[in-house]
């Protein structure tokens, strides 16, 4: 107990570095540290996220993203008596806005509200406490061994208290706001639109608009939930958990929302998948094809990270390794597309980018714009995850190789057999994995277009039950217009 403990940190001029250091001086002031601090060498705090070009985004955006973005900053339709708020946006909300903008409704952005400050007496974040400490507490109990367990609860306390703030002083900034809209109207001439509405703020306007005999819709902004078999921790963060009413992409999310235990009284309705989904594969692309596109779906976890894996950064990075040494070996181009990594996680450089340096055959894309842009210009996909990532990637048309890790978000077991008999799925943890990969990987583009080709009835299937249902709800059934 008397022995002191080393903490090596970030120093914490560096951005960010309070969020990417472990808490271990915040948890317990019993911790005998000694701390020690560092600048890493050669470090860089900015990504290389890039925008696509003006004409690649105009073309996979549309008409309806044009016309979204001209009718809401123009105010065409300011005589109309019919509103949409936009609160916050995704690509649904965009075509959504620019369909009920046609049926004349006026678009109003209110993305700029900022929070009130107001002081929380203590009241809700007590209750809140008197709920859940039961539980917590036994958890804790659990996994923290006894000496850490009240400092533990005391974190966790301490950032109650922050986002019952938080939730207060949005809940009257919005109270402020909507004092400013004429709500005398009809509740069908007010819509209110808003991507994950699952925080603090999509909660306490949820709240305010209820009050008012309003409603808060939210739209789906990817698929995961559908095909991942470690999602389902975080379904109380799901936006079906704190709205309305929920537009899906699909019949696989419309029925986790509808079974979601968390969602009491929401609606959901199947609305299809924005129209930029089924543009993935005609995006204009003026360069030369590619071969192989690899695209990671390697992100870490840090300290910031939520907990949608079963597998640790190192295994993570191990894991990434291994396909970089395997890759390295096949007989064609591999052009390599890194995550796009938004907040970092390490400030020190990527193991898996460093064993890149020097690749013959792998080429890594340096100006890392969304992956959208770049499916449709290459012959062969390669990804791996229950992500998002794959969705575009299967509505490109484009074969696909698709590697599932048992501990890094697997697929689920209905998923995994119907993904088997859709694209090239590939276990990473099965017994011949390196050899059967690399084997396939290794035969020529017609062989494999030929392969690809016989599995479209299966493809056709996964599209409609897990990314896009063609049988959805009408517009005007859904919002009762």
């Amino acid at each position: 107990k008397n022995k002191k403990i080393l903490f090596i940190k970030l120093n914490e001029k560096l951005y960010n570095a309070g969020k990417i250091n472990p808490p271990w001086n915040i948890l317990s002031k019993e911790l005998n540290l000694y701390e020690y601090s560092y600048s890493p060498t050669n470090f860089s705090n900015i990504n290389n996220n890039k925008d696509a070009s003006f004409l690649k985004r105009i073309h996979l955006g549309g008409l309806e993203t044009i016309l979204y973005r001209i009718a809401s900053k123009f105010k065409i339709l300011n005589f109309s008596n019919k509103e949409v708020y936009v609160i916050s946006e995704n690509e649904m909300i965009i075509e959504l806005s620019a369909r009920l903008f046609l049926k004349g409704y006026n678009i109003n952005k209110l993305q700029n509200i900022e929070k009130v400050k107001i002081h929380n007496n203590g009241i809700l974040t007590k209750s809140i406490s008197k709920l859940i400490f039961k539980t917590l507490n036994k958890r804790i109990k659990y996994w923290v061994c006894p000496s850490y367990t009240k400092a533990c609860l005391n974190k966790i306390n301490f950032e109650l208290i922050q986002k019952v703030s938080e939730y207060i002083s949005w809940k009257k900034a919005f109270e402020n706001e909507l004092f400013k809209i004429n709500t005398n109207k009809k509740k069908t001439n007010n819509i209110f639109l808003m991507n994950h509405s699952s925080s603090p703020k999509g909660l306490a306007i949820k709240n305010i608009l209820n009050k008012k005999n309003m409603f808060l819709y939210t739209c789906q902004h990817g698929v995961t939930a559908e095909i991942s078999d470690s999602h389902d921790y975080c379904l109380s963060q799901h936006d079906s958990s704190s709205s309305d009413l929920y537009l899906a992409f699909n019949k696989s999310s419309s029925e986790i929302a509808r079974k979601n235990p968390f969602n009491k009284d929401n609606k959901q309705f199947i609305y299809g998948s924005p129209k930029r989904y089924k543009r993935v594969s005609k995006v204009i692309n003026l360069f030369k094809r590619i071969d192989v596109l690899y695209l990671s779906n390697n992100l870490y976890t840090g300290n910031i990270g939520g907990i949608a894996t079963w597998a640790t950064d190192f295994e993570k990075a191990k894991n990434e390794i291994n396909i970089i040494n395997l890759l390295e070996k096949v007989n064609k181009k591999i052009f390599y597309k890194p995550y796009p990594e938004i907040n970092k996680r390490y400030y020190e450089v990527d193991p898996c980018l460093d064993k890149l340096k020097n690749k013959k055959n792998i080429e890594v894309i340096k100006n890392n714009f969304d992956a959208r842009y770049l499916i449709n210009n290459s012959k062969l996909l390669i990804c791996g995850m229950a992500t998002s990532t794959v969705s575009w990637a299967i509505m490109s048309n484009i074969p696909i190789i698709f590697i599932n890790y048992k501990y890094n978000a697997p697929l689920k077991a209905d998923v995994h057999k119907l993904f088997n008999k859709s694209l090239f799925l590939f276990d990473y943890n099965g017994k011949n994995f390196s050899n059967d990969i690399t084997e396939f990987v290794n035969k020529d583009f017609e062989e494999i277009n030929m392969l690809w080709g016989k599995k479209i009835r299966f493809r056709s299937k996964l599209k409609e039950n897990f990314i896009s249902t063609e049988n959805k709800n009408n517009l005007e059934f859904i919002l009762n217009l």
